[in-house]
């Protein structure tokens, strides 16, 4: 017995190792990877019309882009401006600095509500897609803003007109701008640590497709497909759970969607991407697209550092800026002050430019909904 069941063993061995590198593709991989082709040109679709009207985008007082660069521009100046003021102070009571301090304010309240608005319009869009997380982030930012650009509007308002007890409200109460800014990026700060802590502990969505690995994998000159999805186990593009499910289409367009919500549409699409060329066992396209990954990856993880970096030059910035309040050598804490909020609001200038669907009010894209495809 003993030796027959060794026989056994050997041949069952052998016909896993033989299924496993011949060629064949099952006919629920067949149907699987066709549902994944219409959900990948459905959501690329949308992808693309959410880019393509550039009029609705750069629209200075409505557009998804605009309105945050120019404010990103202006408060760059604004910082280049205050400095100005600590360095030559005698300047500061000249009146054509004096109105264009108050000119300072003004604007920059309109475009902290401008932004604020666009903000927590993205907010909305969020809920509608069921990223509530988001949604609530967005919304407390949104929010914030306009009220930061109320608080500047009474300031400047209060200066202009000579409202005494107003100005004088403000002058007494110096710290309550920084609080303001502090609570409201708490939100943004708690979003920034959580996916850089999954960075380091390698459970980003992105490492949990192991990418590296599966490269390798695909390099090889025999491959062992069941190897390759492996790689996947761990992460939303898990074959057999989704082929488990009684919908496979309606588990693909909820794939894509949670993948979206990790790391963009666009890294979400490329990955549906990367599935499809798996159960179609293309070599050459599973390669092609795995290094589009990956360098999606790359990005998406410098986005995330970028984001890290600007919210410690704000706190940084908020700490000296308290410190300064009551600090006899106070202008030398205002210029450094100064220095790293310029480098904390002069990143978003590269998110905002370069990473619309990964900087810290990104466009949200619309769900994809199962009838969308039976409409395609």
């Amino acid at each position: 017995m003993s030796v027959l069941s060794g026989i056994r063993s050997k041949i069952e061995w052998g016909y896993e190792t033989v299924t496993n590198y011949l060629p064949g593709i099952s006919s629920s991989d067949k149907k699987l990877a066709s549902v994944a082709q219409q959900v990948i040109t459905a959501k690329e679709g949308i992808v693309s019309a959410s880019l393509a009207n550039k009029k609705k985008r750069f629209h200075p007082l409505t557009g998804s882009c605009a309105p945050q660069l120019i404010h990103d521009f202006f408060n760059c100046a604004f910082v280049i401006f205050t400095t100005m003021q600590v360095a030559l102070p005698k300047i500061s009571s000249l009146t054509p600095f004096a109105i264009a301090s108050s000119a300072f304010g003004f604007v920059g309240s309109a475009l902290n509500i401008i932004v604020g608005v666009v903000t927590i319009r993205e907010a909305i869009n969020c809920f509608r897609n069921g990223d509530t997380a988001k949604g609530i982030r967005l919304l407390i930012c949104g929010l914030g803003l306009v009220m930061l650009g109320v608080f500047m509007a009474l300031t400047s308002i209060a200066a202009v007109a000579s409202l005494g007890g107003m100005a004088a409200f403000f002058a007494a109460n110096p710290w309550i701008m920084p609080i303001l800014l502090l609570v409201f990026m708490l939100p943004l700060l708690q979003e920034v640590l959580k996916d850089f802590v999954a960075i380091c502990r390698k459970e980003d969505p992105y490492s949990k497709m192991q990418l590296g690995q599966m490269q390798n994998l695909l390099e090889k000159d025999i491959i062992n497909w069941k190897e390759v999805r492996r790689c996947l186990e761990d992460s939303e593009l898990n074959v057999e759970t989704i082929q488990k499910e009684s919908n496979s289409t309606k588990a693909l367009v909820d794939c894509v969607e949670k993948l979206q919500k990790q790391m963009g549409p666009e890294g979400a699409v490329n990955a549906m991407k990367v599935l499809k060329a798996i159960l179609e066992e293309d070599k050459d396209e599973a390669i092609k697209q795995v290094k589009s990954l990956r360098g999606k990856a790359s990005s998406w993880k410098r986005v995330q550092y970028t984001r890290l970096a600007q919210q410690i030059l704000f706190i940084a910035s908020f700490i000296l800026s308290i410190v300064a309040l009551k600090s006899p050598k106070a202008k030398i804490f205002e210029a450094v002050d100064n220095g790293l909020a310029f480098g904390g609001m002069g990143i978003p200038l590269v998110l905002d430019g370069y990473f619309p669907f990964l900087r810290n009010v990104p466009i949200i894209v619309p769900a994809l909904k199962e009838e969308d495809l039976k409409e395609a």
